[in-house]
């Protein structure tokens, strides 16, 4: 045991009489150790060998390798900022509100190449964030106010990523959240539910200010009086993306009806397409209609690098079609006192992002994921059309992490899935993907997605698991009939 560890082994005594005396003695025995602290040649017990559910990237792709490479690259340079008012700060201090402007640069100029944009985003429409889900719950928190009665409404496309939904609770939406379902091939939405609801809807009565008067805060905060979250493009669950005019529709719609359209744009660049399909997004489509000076805008571009480089890094970025969104987010009490929640990481990611040689690190990294997860879904559906029954339906599989499918009539896949979990085979049951019934609330939110739909990811498993899993769910399948 080195001097420190003995230093704090005999300190933690006084303070945990009652510790287990192993290396992990600073821990009473209350406390459950983390898989990640486990004793060498302790292995957690796995009775699931093949997990669909799982919608992380394999840890074989996660990028260790060029992650260490940036650290030691960004924290050993002699040329680190050292006022800690600059507008590129030192990696260990406090970042700047809305982040380094020289990154939020980058990502406009990288991002707007990779979209096929000719000209890049203006750093003043990117806020900094520690990821997709800190973007959703701090735009709800500040462009939204349903307890107030400003907001009347959350639509939901579904089927919905299913821990988005928590966050529209947390945010007091619970009691009015509404499900738009996506069309059979998840190309278009239910556009005349969606308008009948907002005609239907009663006026609030609720001004801004009487509104935010419980909820003051020294920035002014734009409202909107719907909002409407999905993911437009390959999406979770279903794998599939929106077509240019659904998203034109989409977003005049919501100038008309003022509908914060909150898009999840986290799976654009894992496109296996080549070349990529380069489909607009709603925030470039909002902007190309008109947003002036000073005008807030209907649209909320919700990234992150999670899929990227690894979900660990809890770095992305929030885009507006103006600058008064993202200012607005970066201006907040939480930014303003602690500053952009992703300082340290976001410093690291930038060297990943600048271009040395004509080529960029992270580009690198997402071919790779896209030759990996692209093999890893043509051979899942070419398994699929193998072992499971005639006119099983598939969507996706064309980008991003997810494959839907549908089974034919007279299956049940909550049967299906409840059977093989017991024979180590875990799947995604198309009951999760709904928008939750709150109370009796909202019983039009249930779309029956659980009777035949189950949702598989590809982006954890590798193929010899892939190919062991289809087969036992297949197996399952066959005993029904």
């Amino acid at each position: 045991m080195t001097p420190l560890l003995c230093n704090i082994h005999k300190v933690s005594r006084n303070i945990f009489p009652g510790v287990i005396k192993t290396h992990t003695t600073i821990f009473p025995r209350s406390f459950k150790r983390s898989v990640t602290m486990a004793l060498p040649g302790e292995r957690k017990s796995a009775s699931i060998h093949a997990d669909f559910m799982r919608g992380h990237p394999s840890t074989s792709l996660l990028a260790t390798s060029e992650m260490l490479a940036a650290a030691n690259a960004v924290l050993g340079s002699p040329d680190l900022p050292q006022d800690s008012y600059e507008e590129d700060r030192h990696p260990l201090h406090y970042g700047p509100d809305l982040g380094n402007i020289s990154f939020r640069r980058e990502i406009g100029i990288w991002s707007a190449a990779r979209y096929g944009v000719t000209t890049p985003t203006d750093p003043e429409m990117i806020n900094l964030t520690s990821g997709a889900s800190n973007g959703l719950s701090k735009a709800l928190e500040l462009f939204t106010n349903p307890i107030g009665g400003y907001t009347r409404r959350a639509f939901i496309l579904t089927p919905v990523y299913f821990l988005a939904c928590p966050i529209f609770q947390d945010a007091g939406f619970s009691n009015i959240l509404t499900a738009i379902s996506l069309t059979s091939c998840g190309t278009s939405l239910d556009f005349p539910s969606l308008i009948s609801h907002l005609d239907s809807s009663p006026p609030s009565s609720a001004d801004v200010e009487s509104a935010t008067a419980p909820l003051k805060s020294t920035i002014p905060k734009p409202l909107y009086r719907y909002v409407l979250y999905g993911v437009p493009t390959f999406s979770n669950p279903t794998g599939t993306t929106l077509s240019l005019s659904s998203r034109q529709k989409l977003v005049k719609l919501a100038r008309d009806h003022d509908i914060l359209l909150i898009t999840d744009d986290v799976y654009d660049f894992l496109d296996y397409n080549s070349p990529p399909s380069h489909i607009k997004r709603l925030v470039d489509i909002d902007r190309e209609l008109g947003v002036g000076e000073g005008e807030k805008g209907h649209t909320l571009s919700n990234c992150t690098f999670s899929k990227i480089l690894g979900p660990g890094v809890r770095c992305g970025w929030v885009e507006s079609a103006s600058t008064v969104l993202a200012r607005a987010m970066g201006m907040s009490g939480a930014n303003h006192s602690g500053g952009t929640p992703c300082h340290l990481s976001s410093t690291l990611i930038h060297r990943l992002l600048i271009e040395d040689g004509g080529e960029r690190v992270i580009d690198a990294v997402i071919a790779k994921l896209c030759a990996a997860y692209g093999s890893r879904a043509n051979f899942l559906v070419s398994l699929i059309k193998k072992y499971w029954p005639e006119g099983t339906e598939v969507q996706g599989g064309e980008g991003g992490y997810f494959v839907w499918v549908k089974l034919p009539e007279g299956y049940d896949a909550r049967e299906v899935a409840k059977v093989a979990e017991g024979r180590g085979v875990k799947v995604g049951g198309g009951d999760g993907f709904e928008v939750p019934v709150v109370k009796g609330v909202g019983e039009g939110n249930f779309m029956g997605w659980g009777e035949r739909c189950l949702r598989l990811s590809v982006s954890y498993l590798e193929e010899g698991d892939i190919e062991r899993g289809i087969k036992i769910l297949g197996e399952v399948m066959r005993e029904q009939k």
